[in-house]
Formats: C-alpha cells, structure tokens, sequence
C-alpha cells in the first residue's frame, strides 16, 4: 500500500479541465491506494491515455474509509485498455458499455471508457452509449454528487459537482436535475434511499421531492435489483428514519403499506417492514432465498406467538432468537415484560428445553422396550416435564420417568 498526496497543480489545463484559484474543482486529498491499482493507472497513462478512480472508492477514501473495491475510469477505448494492460490479465465483462476487468494480482478492478449516455428507453440502463476522451462528460452521467468525484495520485481529486462539500454536509444530491437522474434509471431512487441510510445521510429536498413523485418507477425494475437495494438500505444505521420519511417508494415495493423497522438483523428489520401485511407474498414476489424467506418467517412466527416463555422456548430451541422477538415485541409497544423477565429466569436457572440437552435420548428410550413413535413422545413428554420444573435433568430420575410411559 501507498500513501499517496494530491493537491492543486499550477498548470491551467489537466486532463481537458481547466484549473484556476477559483474553480472548486480540485483539492487537496490524501488517499491510501492499492499499489496494484497504482500500477494499473501507471499502465494506462504510460500508454499516453488519461485514467483514475471514480466512484464509490473515491467516496469512501474522502470519508476516510477504507474502500472495499476499485473502479478506474479511462480514456482509453476497451481495445485501447487492453493493450496498455498487456501486462495484467483482462476479461471483456462489459464491453457494450466500455468495461473491462483486469485482475491486478488477484484483485479484480473495472476499467471503464469515459462515456455518456443515450436514451434510456427502460429506466434502468442506456440504449446505446458514446464513448468520449473527456472526465468531465463521464462524471456529469452519474447519479450522486458523492459518487461523482475522481481522483488521480499525482493531481489529486476532482470534484466538478461538489461531492466532497455534501459529503461534509451529510447529503445525498442528485448530479444535475434530479427527475432526470431518476427517470433515466429509477432503480436509484432505492441507491439514494440507501445511501442515505448506509452514510445516515439526510436527501437534499429537490432530489426529496422527485424521489416521491418518481417511486412508480420501481415497478420497472426487476425485484432481483430490488430486493438488493432494499435489504442494503434496511441494513443502515439510519434505516429507521429514512423508512420513516420515504414510505412511498417502500408501498411501490412492498405492494402494501410499510411498518415501522425495529430489530439489528436483516430478518428482523424485514419482519417489522412487513408487518401486517402478506409477508409471504412479499417475499415470492421480491425473490428472497429460501434460507432468507425461512428466517424471516421464523422471526415473525415467534412474534406472533403469545405462549409463555417456557411453552416459546420448547416450540422454537433457540433461546437468543426468542429473545430477540419479544424485544422487537416490546419495542413496537407490546406488552411482553413479564415474559421477558421469564425467560431470564429461566435461562438463568439453566433450565433443559431442547432433546439435544436432555440427560436421556432416544437410544435409551430403546434400551427400555419403548419402540416407534412412543420413542418421540416419550421424549418430548420427558422434556417439558423438564422445562416447567416438575422433572429435574437428572439421568435417574429421566429414565424412571420413562419407564413410568412405557408401563
């Protein structure tokens, strides 16, 4: 890793764009770059074309985070790339929209020609594109300000619509007229919403307004693309207040009417969305995994359930899960406290409520004549006798209770 400084050059002129005191365009940053995406920059400028980063690593290092993947942006056509690049391995991944990958020492990196789009005839992406030697056409086609910055280790970061000043003030902002940002793709109207619950960020009114009025939109886009922006946007930590100020986009989503989001886990903040509504509609139509639809459908089914602690404990195995649901319970207002401190009472006691930990099993139910469907219920009897504290789980004692079944 490198430690690289960039700052404000003394030339008029650089990639196209020109600099002067007065233009807010280029300042002062620090980033830590991958050596092996240095090289790849190196390659391409050698080669006698313009490249940098863009994009999320950009936001990420001006935030002071530590970026989780790479993307450079070129004027290089994807030919152009691939010959400068001869020395990395590269793969044609996106060659309509001039994308290649290359793999810098085991790392994939996206290596995109500047462009501009055309029409958007779907909502979603470009009909056709036009490739272009200029940053400034490429960084103008982006969705946020934030997203929209680009950064080179020897001229520093160049900030033509003034992402790093809303990334100081908190907020997600649209490049240019923001109905257009989102008619041409609405899938951003969930990438604004997640941002702004991923940063805590708050959406600059116009981009606001146009995200309520847009949100039909939504129906345009595949429930592949909006299941993932969905659950990375129930996944920020202001996914409370931004659910709570955007419920438009969510009823498009949902098809119903939002709840308030409670809980740490994706399950957990996806069974409150839903409640009250016909979660598992939801769940086909948005194409959550089985595993995914499984524990989101285990949370709400012990939400749901009114037994005691003891009776929850023996229906459900898993004392944390539990837990959880009656803490989502409580904090939706519900009056689960005498439960709650039940269940403490009981886990504190040590108290047996799964097979797995009972001091007999079925081997020696067997060994004591019992045989077939006697073996389970003679076991699931001698278990709740255990969790409601008329059997101790002592090994003695369980086997005179069985005994006791099999007479």
């Amino acid at each position: 890793m490198r430690y690289c400084k960039g700052g404000r050059r003394s030339n008029t002129q650089i990639y196209g764009i020109t600099i002067d005191n007065r233009a807010p365009m280029c300042y002062t940053c620090s980033m830590l770059i991958d050596e092996r995406v240095l090289e790849l920059i190196r390659a391409l400028n050698d080669a006698g074309h313009d490249a940098y980063l863009v994009g999320g690593c950009v936001r990420d290092s001006v935030r002071g985070s530590t970026p989780v993947d790479w993307d450079v942006a070129t004027s290089a056509t994807p030919d152009e790339s691939k010959h400068a690049l001869h020395a990395f391995t590269t793969h044609d991944t996106g060659l309509r929209h001039g994308t290649i990958t290359a793999v810098c020492g085991g790392m994939p990196v996206e290596v995109t020609t500047f462009r501009v789009d055309g029409e958007y005839a779907d909502h979603r992406r470009p009909n056709a594109v036009t490739f272009t030697r200029e940053l400034a056409d490429d960084l103008a086609r982006r969705d946020f300000t934030i997203n929209a910055m680009a950064y080179h280790p020897d001229r520093g970061l160049i900030d033509l619509h003034g992402g790093q000043a809303d990334l100081q003030r908190r907020v997600i902002r649209a490049v240019g007229d923001a109905d257009a940002r989102l008619t041409e793709d609405a899938l951003r109207i969930l990438r604004a919403l997640r941002f702004a619950s991923q940063l805590d960020f708050r959406v600059e009114p116009s981009l606001a307004d146009s995200i309520r009025r847009k949100c039909e939109l939504l129906r345009m886009i595949s429930a592949e693309r909006v299941r993932s922006e969905l659950c990375k946007l129930l996944l920020g930590a202001g996914v409370k207040r931004v659910t709570r100020e955007f419920p438009e986009p969510l009823r498009v989503v949902l098809g119903a009417e939002p709840h308030a989001v409670e809980g740490e886990r994706l399950e957990e903040r996806v069974a409150t969305l839903t409640l009250n509504t016909d979660a598992d509609a939801i769940l086909r139509r948005l194409r959550f995994s089985n595993a995914d639809a499984r524990s989101i459908r285990r949370v709400r089914s012990i939400m749901s359930d009114d037994g005691t602690a003891v009776e929850l404990l023996l229906r459900y195995g898993d004392a944390d899960a539990v837990r959880r649901s009656l803490r989502l319970r409580d904090a939706l207002g519900e009056p689960v406290a005498a439960t709650l401190a039940e269940l403490d009472a009981l886990l504190a006691d040590g108290r047996c409520f799964t097979l797995a930990r009972l001091a007999v099993d079925g081997g020696d139910a067997v060994r004591l004549g019992l045989s077939g469907k006697a073996v389970g219920n003679a076991l699931q009897a001698t278990l709740e006798a255990v969790a409601h504290g008329a059997l101790p789980n002592e090994r003695d004692s369980l086997l005179q209770a069985l005994t006791q079944w099999q007479a």
